[in-house]
Protein backbone atom coordinates (compact mmCIF):
# COMPACT_ATOMS: atom_id res chain seq x y z
CA UNK A 1 0.00 0.00 0.00
CA UNK A 2 1.35 3.60 -0.13
CA UNK A 3 3.81 5.00 2.31
CA UNK A 4 4.58 0.72 2.97
CA UNK A 5 8.33 0.47 3.76
CA UNK A 6 9.74 -2.68 1.84
CA UNK A 7 13.16 -4.47 0.87
CA UNK A 8 13.97 -6.47 -1.93
CA UNK A 9 14.98 -9.31 0.59
CA UNK A 10 15.36 -9.26 4.73
CA UNK A 11 19.61 -9.17 4.15
CA UNK A 12 19.37 -5.82 1.72
CA UNK A 13 20.00 -2.50 4.17
CA UNK A 14 18.53 -0.30 1.40
CA UNK A 15 14.91 -0.24 1.66
CA UNK A 16 12.37 2.12 -0.53
CA UNK A 17 9.30 3.29 0.19
CA UNK A 18 5.89 2.93 -1.91
CA UNK A 19 5.49 5.91 -3.82
CA UNK A 20 2.47 4.57 -6.72
CA UNK A 21 0.54 1.18 -6.63
CA UNK A 22 -1.20 -0.48 -9.83
CA UNK A 23 -3.91 -3.45 -9.86
CA UNK A 24 -4.45 -5.62 -12.34
CA UNK A 25 -7.30 -8.47 -11.89
CA UNK A 26 -9.08 -11.19 -14.17
CA UNK A 27 -12.64 -10.93 -13.82
CA UNK A 28 -15.40 -14.07 -13.92
CA UNK A 29 -19.06 -12.24 -15.38
CA UNK A 30 -21.61 -13.94 -13.26
CA UNK A 31 -24.30 -14.07 -14.89
CA UNK A 32 -22.93 -15.52 -18.23
CA UNK A 33 -19.18 -16.71 -16.82
CA UNK A 34 -17.65 -14.57 -19.68
CA UNK A 35 -14.11 -13.93 -18.37
CA UNK A 36 -11.49 -10.81 -18.73
CA UNK A 37 -8.02 -10.99 -18.17
CA UNK A 38 -5.67 -7.55 -17.20
CA UNK A 39 -8.27 -5.48 -16.38
CA UNK A 40 -7.27 -2.22 -14.38
CA UNK A 41 -8.79 -1.74 -11.00
CA UNK A 42 -9.05 1.98 -11.73
CA UNK A 43 -12.01 1.60 -13.83
CA UNK A 44 -14.06 -0.53 -11.44
CA UNK A 45 -16.13 -0.06 -8.60
CA UNK A 46 -17.17 -1.96 -5.31
CA UNK A 47 -21.22 -3.51 -6.10
CA UNK A 48 -22.53 -3.02 -2.80
CA UNK A 49 -22.33 0.58 -1.31
CA UNK A 50 -21.32 -0.21 2.02
CA UNK A 51 -17.82 -2.41 2.78
CA UNK A 52 -17.09 -3.96 5.58
CA UNK A 53 -13.95 -2.02 7.50
CA UNK A 54 -15.18 1.14 5.45
CA UNK A 55 -15.11 4.50 7.31
CA UNK A 56 -18.20 6.36 7.13
CA UNK A 57 -19.64 9.38 8.78
CA UNK A 58 -22.75 11.30 10.09
CA UNK A 59 -23.08 15.06 9.92
CA UNK A 60 -21.37 14.98 13.80
CA UNK A 61 -19.60 11.40 13.95
CA UNK A 62 -16.87 9.73 12.39
CA UNK A 63 -16.82 5.76 12.43
CA UNK A 64 -15.89 2.66 10.86
CA UNK A 65 -18.08 -0.06 9.71
CA UNK A 66 -17.81 -3.38 11.84
CA UNK A 67 -20.50 -5.54 10.16
CA UNK A 68 -23.05 -5.31 6.89
CA UNK A 69 -25.71 -7.36 6.99
CA UNK A 70 -27.38 -7.85 3.12
CA UNK A 71 -30.98 -9.14 2.68
CA UNK A 72 -29.60 -12.35 0.56
CA UNK A 73 -29.99 -16.17 0.25
CA UNK A 74 -28.41 -18.33 3.31
CA UNK A 75 -29.85 -21.84 2.21
CA UNK A 76 -30.14 -22.48 -1.44
CA UNK A 77 -32.74 -25.07 -2.34
CA UNK A 78 -34.79 -25.99 -5.56
CA UNK A 79 -37.83 -24.91 -6.41
CA UNK A 80 -38.82 -26.38 -9.78
CA UNK A 81 -40.94 -28.67 -8.33
CA UNK A 82 -42.82 -25.67 -6.34
CA UNK A 83 -44.57 -23.45 -8.36
CA UNK A 84 -46.45 -21.72 -5.57
CA UNK A 85 -43.49 -20.32 -4.25
CA UNK A 86 -43.40 -17.73 -7.32
CA UNK A 87 -46.97 -17.09 -7.73
CA UNK A 88 -46.90 -15.93 -4.04
CA UNK A 89 -43.87 -13.63 -4.39
CA UNK A 90 -44.08 -9.71 -6.05
CA UNK A 91 -43.21 -9.86 -9.44
CA UNK A 92 -41.33 -6.99 -10.26
CA UNK A 93 -41.69 -7.04 -14.28
CA UNK A 94 -44.00 -9.28 -15.49
CA UNK A 95 -46.82 -11.88 -14.47
CA UNK A 96 -46.46 -15.55 -13.02
CA UNK A 97 -46.57 -18.39 -15.42
CA UNK A 98 -46.75 -21.93 -14.25
CA UNK A 99 -46.08 -23.04 -17.60
CA UNK A 100 -42.45 -21.12 -17.62
CA UNK A 101 -41.74 -20.06 -14.71
CA UNK A 102 -39.83 -23.03 -13.11
CA UNK A 103 -36.99 -22.10 -11.78
CA UNK A 104 -35.51 -18.84 -10.45
CA UNK A 105 -31.86 -17.17 -9.95
CA UNK A 106 -30.97 -14.45 -7.46
CA UNK A 107 -29.63 -11.62 -9.29
CA UNK A 108 -29.55 -8.57 -6.84
CA UNK A 109 -29.22 -8.51 -2.95
CA UNK A 110 -29.28 -4.77 -0.59
CA UNK A 111 -27.78 -3.79 2.21
CA UNK A 112 -30.22 -3.54 5.61
CA UNK A 113 -27.94 -2.37 8.11
CA UNK A 114 -24.96 -1.74 8.91
CA UNK A 115 -22.95 -2.16 12.29
CA UNK A 116 -20.38 1.02 12.79
CA UNK A 117 -17.92 1.69 15.86
CA UNK A 118 -17.90 5.31 16.31
CA UNK A 119 -14.78 6.61 16.56
CA UNK A 120 -14.55 10.28 17.17
CA UNK A 121 -16.56 13.58 17.37
CA UNK A 122 -16.55 16.30 14.66
CA UNK A 123 -15.34 19.60 17.06
CA UNK A 124 -15.77 21.70 14.10
CA UNK A 125 -19.49 21.16 13.31
CA UNK A 126 -22.08 23.85 13.87
CA UNK A 127 -23.05 25.08 17.33
CA UNK A 128 -26.69 23.82 16.61
CA UNK A 129 -25.35 20.09 16.21
CA UNK A 130 -23.53 20.43 19.35
CA UNK A 131 -26.24 18.48 21.77
CA UNK A 132 -25.28 15.47 19.66
CA UNK A 133 -22.12 14.90 21.71
CA UNK A 134 -23.96 10.50 22.50
CA UNK A 135 -22.70 8.65 19.97
CA UNK A 136 -25.56 7.49 17.56
CA UNK A 137 -26.52 3.85 18.14
CA UNK A 138 -23.71 1.21 16.85
CA UNK A 139 -26.67 -0.51 14.76
CA UNK A 140 -27.69 1.30 11.95
CA UNK A 141 -30.45 0.52 9.88
CA UNK A 142 -31.45 4.22 7.94
CA UNK A 143 -28.34 3.65 5.93
CA UNK A 144 -29.19 7.45 4.51
CA UNK A 145 -27.55 8.40 7.74
CA UNK A 146 -24.24 7.55 6.19
CA UNK A 147 -21.82 8.24 4.53
CA UNK A 148 -18.70 6.96 3.27
CA UNK A 149 -15.10 7.84 2.96
CA UNK A 150 -13.39 7.10 -0.12
CA UNK A 151 -10.12 6.16 0.22
CA UNK A 152 -7.59 7.55 -3.01
CA UNK A 153 -6.10 4.45 -3.14
CA UNK A 154 -9.78 2.23 -3.12
CA UNK A 155 -8.37 1.01 -6.32
CA UNK A 156 -5.61 -1.11 -4.57
CA UNK A 157 -8.11 -2.89 -1.85
CA UNK A 158 -9.86 -5.22 -4.29
CA UNK A 159 -9.40 -8.83 -3.33
CA UNK A 160 -10.11 -12.17 -4.74
CA UNK A 161 -13.88 -13.14 -4.49
CA UNK A 162 -14.99 -9.22 -4.26
CA UNK A 163 -17.93 -8.43 -6.61
CA UNK A 164 -17.44 -5.41 -8.50
CA UNK A 165 -18.96 -3.05 -11.49
CA UNK A 166 -17.18 -1.33 -14.16
CA UNK A 167 -17.20 2.58 -12.75
CA UNK A 168 -18.22 3.55 -16.52
CA UNK A 169 -20.20 1.62 -18.25
CA UNK A 170 -19.05 2.40 -21.56
CA UNK A 171 -16.00 0.16 -20.71
CA UNK A 172 -18.68 -2.77 -20.32
CA UNK A 173 -19.29 -2.43 -23.57
CA UNK A 174 -15.81 -2.20 -24.19
CA UNK A 175 -14.51 -5.28 -22.99
CA UNK A 176 -17.82 -6.84 -24.67
CA UNK A 177 -19.69 -7.47 -21.05
CA UNK A 178 -23.77 -8.35 -21.75
CA UNK A 179 -24.75 -6.19 -18.55
CA UNK A 180 -28.54 -7.52 -19.39
CA UNK A 181 -30.09 -10.99 -18.85
CA UNK A 182 -33.14 -12.02 -20.67
CA UNK A 183 -35.36 -14.26 -20.25
CA UNK A 184 -35.61 -16.91 -23.05
CA UNK A 185 -39.46 -16.18 -23.13
CA UNK A 186 -39.66 -12.90 -23.11
CA UNK A 187 -42.29 -12.59 -20.80
CA UNK A 188 -40.46 -10.09 -18.85
CA UNK A 189 -37.67 -7.02 -19.55
CA UNK A 190 -33.98 -7.87 -19.27
CA UNK A 191 -32.46 -7.01 -15.97
CA UNK A 192 -29.14 -5.52 -15.49
CA UNK A 193 -26.97 -7.85 -14.54
CA UNK A 194 -23.10 -5.76 -15.15
CA UNK A 195 -21.75 -7.75 -11.69
CA UNK A 196 -18.32 -9.52 -12.06
CA UNK A 197 -16.17 -11.42 -9.50
CA UNK A 198 -12.38 -10.69 -9.38
CA UNK A 199 -10.68 -14.43 -9.95
CA UNK A 200 -6.94 -13.24 -9.77
CA UNK A 201 -5.00 -10.11 -8.94
CA UNK A 202 -1.56 -8.76 -9.90
CA UNK A 203 -0.34 -5.96 -8.09
CA UNK A 204 3.01 -3.94 -9.08
CA UNK A 205 4.43 -0.75 -7.06
CA UNK A 206 6.45 2.21 -7.79
CA UNK A 207 9.49 2.33 -5.03
CA UNK A 208 11.29 5.12 -4.35
CA UNK A 209 14.42 3.86 -2.39
CA UNK A 210 16.37 5.67 0.22
CA UNK A 211 19.40 6.68 -2.50
CA UNK A 212 16.44 8.97 -4.20
CA UNK A 213 15.97 6.32 -7.31
CA UNK A 214 12.54 5.48 -8.43
CA UNK A 215 11.89 1.92 -9.65
CA UNK A 216 8.67 1.43 -11.10
CA UNK A 217 6.10 -1.04 -12.23
CA UNK A 218 8.24 -3.59 -9.70
CA UNK A 219 6.11 -6.89 -8.86
CA UNK A 220 4.81 -6.98 -5.42
CA UNK A 221 5.87 -10.71 -5.10
CA UNK A 222 9.36 -9.67 -5.13
CA UNK A 223 9.22 -7.77 -2.33
CA UNK A 224 8.91 -7.41 1.83
CA UNK A 225 7.58 -5.21 3.86
CA UNK A 226 10.65 -3.70 6.31
CA UNK A 227 8.37 -4.44 9.70
CA UNK A 228 11.33 -3.64 12.35
CA UNK A 229 12.70 -0.37 11.37
CA UNK A 230 16.00 0.36 12.59
CA UNK A 231 15.92 4.15 15.18
CA UNK A 232 18.61 5.48 13.02
CA UNK A 233 17.13 4.54 9.11
CA UNK A 234 16.09 7.44 7.36
CA UNK A 235 14.54 8.58 4.40
CA UNK A 236 14.60 11.61 1.56
CA UNK A 237 12.60 14.24 2.86
CA UNK A 238 12.82 13.11 6.91
CA UNK A 239 13.36 16.07 9.41
CA UNK A 240 16.33 15.11 11.21
CA UNK A 241 18.50 16.87 14.19
CA UNK A 242 21.83 17.25 14.91
CA UNK A 243 23.00 15.47 17.91
CA UNK A 244 25.58 17.45 19.00
CA UNK A 245 24.43 19.96 21.57
CA UNK A 246 25.17 23.46 22.34
CA UNK A 247 27.98 24.22 24.60
CA UNK A 248 25.66 25.05 27.74
CA UNK A 249 26.51 23.85 31.40
CA UNK A 250 25.08 20.52 32.34
CA UNK A 251 23.01 22.02 35.28
CA UNK A 252 21.06 23.97 32.50
CA UNK A 253 18.88 21.57 30.71
CA UNK A 254 15.95 24.03 29.60
CA UNK A 255 18.38 25.72 27.60
CA UNK A 256 20.49 23.20 26.01
CA UNK A 257 18.78 21.96 22.42
CA UNK A 258 20.24 20.85 19.26
CA UNK A 259 22.19 22.82 17.13
CA UNK A 260 20.67 22.26 13.59
CA UNK A 261 17.60 20.89 11.82
CA UNK A 262 17.69 19.40 8.72
CA UNK A 263 16.04 17.99 5.52
CA UNK A 264 17.33 14.52 4.54
CA UNK A 265 18.19 14.70 0.72
CA UNK A 266 19.44 11.23 -0.09
CA UNK A 267 20.84 7.91 2.34
CA UNK A 268 23.78 6.00 1.24
CA UNK A 269 22.29 2.49 2.86
CA UNK A 270 25.37 0.62 3.01
CA UNK A 271 27.34 3.33 4.42
CA UNK A 272 24.83 4.01 7.06
CA UNK A 273 25.27 7.50 6.10
CA UNK A 274 23.04 10.31 4.75
CA UNK A 275 23.20 14.07 2.86
CA UNK A 276 21.56 16.91 4.81
CA UNK A 277 20.39 19.68 4.10
CA UNK A 278 20.47 22.12 7.00
CA UNK A 279 17.88 24.48 7.52
CA UNK A 280 20.54 27.62 8.18
CA UNK A 281 20.69 30.83 6.85
CA UNK A 282 23.57 29.52 4.16
CA UNK A 283 20.84 27.99 1.78
CA UNK A 284 23.60 26.01 -0.15
CA UNK A 285 24.29 24.40 3.06
CA UNK A 286 24.44 20.32 1.90
CA UNK A 287 26.23 18.39 4.29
Amino acid sequence: MYGDVVKRSHQDLKSGVVVDVQVQVDLEHIATGKRLTGIDTTKLVYCWDFQEGEQARTCVWFGERMDIGLCGVETVFPLASQPENYNNGKWIRGNFDPQNHKNAVVIKMRTSKATVRWVAYNQLAPETLAVNLIPPTSEITDLNLLKPFHSFAEHATFDIGDTVLFRDKADAKVYGVDSKLSDPDNTFEPFDTSALRITNIRTTVDIEWQDLTVERNVPAIELLPYMNVDDQDVWPRDYVLDKHEEDVPEDDKENRRPERLGIVQSVAADERTCKVRWLTDDRSALE
